[in-house]
């Protein structure tokens, strides 16, 4: 196998495992997306916290609501970082399948 053939193979193979990359982190970000921030929260990708909010009219004076959507605020940014890279890496993996495709096709 001379280098061409070699680097060729490499190209073949890397778009599959940026493929598999991209949907594992994405897989990941859901994963991150739906641990809840606090015992009485929601989560980044199911905000509702009901409970705190029950505590709340309960209890005068306590701020477990107001906490408990600073804490899925502040989560959230991680869950869709991770989101998005999955979603880039997969595309770039497919924008990568498409020009090695065009380009092969082309020597032909």
């Amino acid at each position: 196998m001379d280098g061409a053939e070699r680097l060729d193979l490499r190209t073949r193979r890397g778009w599959i495992w940026m493929i598999v990359a991209g949907f594992s982190v994405l897989i990941i970000g859901i994963i991150v997306g739906l641990q809840k921030t606090g015992p009485l929260c929601g989560s980044p990708l199911l905000p509702q916290s009901r409970s705190a909010e029950i505590f709340d009219s309960l209890r005068r004076g306590s701020r477990a609501a107001a906490e408990c959507y600073r804490n899925i605020d502040s989560a959230s940014i991680p869950t869709w970082g991770l989101i998005a890279l999955g979603v880039v890496l997969v595309l770039a993996a497919v924008v990568i399948r498409v020009v090695s495709i065009n380009r092969s096709s082309d020597t032909l």
